[in-house]
């Protein structure tokens, strides 16, 4: 696992004790049951995800957005999960 180092204030971060795996375990469950389409590097702890937003209000609109998951460790008991839009509104 990658050390977490701070880039930017754009993105979203929550520090965790929970362990890695479990964390990534947890999004892709969640991610699966809402039948949102992902990739994971399990090696890496990094997934991508795209959701489309489907409401009439957004036709005629680019309606999906694109997320970067990635755990990095910041210390030997605390791991950050950081959130980044790739793409989209």
């Amino acid at each position: 696992m990658k050390d977490y180092i701070f880039v930017s204030d754009h993105n979203q971060v929550i520090l965790s004790n929970t362990q890695p795996d479990a964390i990534e375990k947890e999004i892709i469950e969640l991610l699966s049951k809402n039948e949102i389409e992902y990739t994971s590097d399990e090696k890496k702890y990094k997934m991508t995800y795209t959701w489309t937003n489907t409401d009439d209000k957004w036709k005629g609109y680019d309606a999906s957005i694109t997320v970067k998951i990635t755990i990095t460790k910041v210390n030997s008991n605390t791991c950050a999960i950081e959130f980044m839009k790739v793409k989209g509104n």
